[in-house]
Formats: structure tokens, sequence, C-alpha cells
């Protein structure tokens, strides 16, 4: 597993990195992920749309703060999203907000459908379910998981 996650983490993006791919797939008419249907490319234009609002309204409660600086070790916050996933386009920009908060979460980005052995380790019951966090400390231990409906 931690092979795995090693391997995951090496190829990882930022959410900056993250946000800038989806643009430019969609400016050539794409979306992420191997199925480059008409659906999932509408869906990546809207998610594109849906994010960039929340990244300018989202204000993040004090209470929410006070405990994200709570976190006095290190940890990677790794998700596994795609650009078509509409809960993604609602989470990842909290997300994203939060780790800004505190200069021990380190956040990170890689694709469902290009690391889908790690997918595979964090399935949400039996499915390949996402957007996923995964809160790693620095020897890469799971500390918690996260799928957008609560932690695990």
């Amino acid at each position: 597993m931690k092979k795995i996650i090693q391997q995951s983490l090496e190829q990882a993006i930022s959410y900056q990195d993250y946000k800038i791919l989806v643009s430019d797939l969609l400016a050539r008419g794409k979306s992420t992920g191997p199925d480059q249907s008409e659906a999932l490319t509408n869906y990546s234009l809207l998610n594109d749309k849906r994010m960039k609002r929340l990244d300018r309204t989202i204000k993040i409660l004090k209470q929410t703060k006070e405990v994200i600086q709570q976190v006095k070790q290190k940890q990677t916050w790794l998700i596994l999203t795609e650009g078509w996933c509409g809960d993604a386009a609602q989470n990842l920009p909290v997300i994203n907000k939060m780790a800004e908060e505190n200069n021990n979460i380190d956040l990170k980005i890689v694709l469902r459908d290009d690391h889908l052995e790690l997918m595979d380790l964090f399935l949400t019951h039996g499915a390949r379910a996402i957007p996923k966090l995964i809160a790693l400390d620095q020897e890469q231990n799971v500390l918690y998981t996260y799928e957008g409906q609560g932690l695990r």
C-alpha cells in the first residue's frame, strides 16, 4: 500500500495546477479521464465555473479555522478526483481553503482514472467514489479518509 501511495504522491499536483489542467483540457474540448464523451466534457465545463465561483466566495468559519489550526503534525491531504465530478467541484475549493489555513497541511491531487491502484485501496462501499481525500502523516500512514459525505 505504501508503495502505491508513494508513487501517487510523486505524480500528484497542486490545487492550482489541477485547475489549470482542467481548463487546458476544456480549451481543447476535452475532460479528464479516458471517457471523452460530450456529457463528461459538459460536466467539466460546468464544474470549472463552479470551482471558480466557489474559490472567490468561500469563507471558512472561525470555528473551522480553529480546528484546522490545531493540526500540529505535518499532513498530506491526497485527493482522488476527476474534472467531470460534480461532488469534487463542490468539495475541492472548500478543502483547498481549509488546507490554506495551516502550513502543516499539504494538499495534493491525482486523477482517479490515472491512479486506479490507489483508488482500489480506498473504495466506498465497493465503489470508486470521488472525491476521496486520504490524509497521510509524514511516514505516509493513513490517518483518515473523507469522501465528500463524511469521515471514515
